[in-house]
């Protein structure tokens, strides 16, 4: 038997931030099936290889599967969903393959429930304090005019208010970000 060829795949749903994604030329290539997430806060990246978080998605959040790559010994899914702030505008991340079955994620880094961080003192002016797998500031945006130097406003998290989680809250994220701070 042979492997359908690229044709006889649906077209990949198009993303507003898919030129800030990384893609990976072995990457197995996914019919676009829906599915719900199953574990949530899943962490979506840009890059699984790295720590950067540009999203979290909250469990039954549906997603579409664009493609699928390992990544230093782990399985991760490339999924399209629905911006929070833009209803018309999809997005793409990866998430750890755990957030799509019925298997535990292996800790917070891997995408599981982590519990919500210690929050910095105080973030600068123009920032916003977000969840993730450590409590960051990051760059407070609307839309792009609001970022520097090639990032764009596709972050999204939740804001931390008080010791607790708040509203989602958008962030500039990028190639050119740096690790969080």
């Amino acid at each position: 038997m042979t492997a359908p060829s690229a044709a006889a795949f649906a077209p990949e749903p198009p993303a507003a931030n898919a030129d800030l994604v990384r893609r990976f030329p072995d990457e197995e290539r996914l019919d676009n099936p829906k599915e719900r997430l199953v574990h949530g806060p899943a962490i979506v990246r840009l890059d699984p290889a790295s720590t950067r978080t540009s999203a979290f998605l909250p469990s039954s959040t549906e997603v579409v599967l664009v493609a699928r790559a390992k990544v230093d010994e782990r399985s991760w899914v490339l999924v399209s969903y629905g911006s929070p702030f833009d209803r018309t505008a999809r997005l793409n991340g990866w998430v750890p393959h755990e957030t799509l079955s019925g298997e535990p994620p292996r800790d917070a880094a891997d995408g599981g429930s982590p519990k919500t961080p210690k929050p910095a003192a105080r973030c600068a002016k123009g920032e916003v304090l977000v969840w993730g797998e450590v409590a960051t500031c990051e760059r407070a945006c609307s839309d792009d005019s609001g970022c520097r130097g090639g990032e764009r406003c596709f972050g999204v998290a939740p804001e931390l208010v008080g010791g607790g989680l708040g509203r989602f809250a958008s962030f500039c994220v990028g190639p050119k970000s740096g690790p969080a701070k």
